[in-house]
């Protein structure tokens, strides 16, 4: 299975609109569209410091990881473009996984359409940071 198979889900989901429920899961399976994305295609792949994240859940982790990028696996240095990439990467996760938590645990709290439409937006320009990071990755591969 894809991680994009939750975003697509997400927004099935969404097509009900006045069902709370369903956007409250939608926005949770658009975060873990996102969040998987990262954790699987975009991690394996960077360098970052020994101690990063230690001690922190999983999230946090992969947040910490692209935030601190150094490098690529098996590339000299990177850009400071790219490596903006990645700190926008971990902010645009971090902030998405607030939506996140609100649908999943603020129940009590109603939950607004814009807070929906926002995690969507969020989730989808982070699957396609993702892309592009994936592509740019490996066009310096096969260039050094």
């Amino acid at each position: 299975m894809d991680s994009r198979d939750f975003y697509t889900l997400a927004e099935k989901l969404c097509e009900q609109e006045n069902n709370e429920a369903a956007l409250r899961s939608a926005v949770s399976r658009a975060y873990y569209a996102a969040f998987l994305a990262c954790r699987d295609k975009i991690i394996p792949e960077i360098v970052f410091p020994e101690a990063c994240g230690k001690g922190k859940g999983s999230h946090e982790q992969v947040f910490l990881k692209l935030k601190s990028t150094i490098t690529i696996i098996g590339v000299e240095s990177i850009s400071q473009e790219m490596r903006e990439d990645f700190i926008r990467l971990g902010g645009t996760l971090s902030a998405t996984r607030e939506f996140r938590r609100d649908a999943d645990y603020e129940l009590d709290e109603p939950y607004y359409p814009d807070n929906v439409n926002a995690a969507m937006k969020d989730s989808k320009k982070i699957l396609n940071m993702v892309d592009n990071l994936v592509s740019a990755i490996r066009n310096i591969k096969t260039r050094d």
